[in-house]
């Protein structure tokens, strides 16, 4: 039997979809105004996964302020 580490399964349900997509490409998608589902297909992830990533790097919110700036 596998022992669980919390510490470890923590570790990889971030280290994973950061993998996946990462903060520069969360950054792309947002830019190029790709939906969650078009980002998804381009990436091979779920939408769910793009959303999140974009959500968790905070892409949208950097992304007006170099527009602001």
């Amino acid at each position: 039997a596998r022992a669980y580490v919390k510490e470890l399964e923590d570790e990889a349900s971030w280290l994973g979809p950061a993998l996946l997509v990462s903060e520069e490409a969360a950054l792309h998608i947002v830019e190029q105004g790709w939906t969650a589902v078009e980002a998804g297909r381009r990436y091979g992830v779920s939408a769910r996964l793009v959303k999140m990533r974009v959500q968790v790097t905070g892409a949208k919110t950097r992304l007006a302020r170099r527009r602001v700036a």
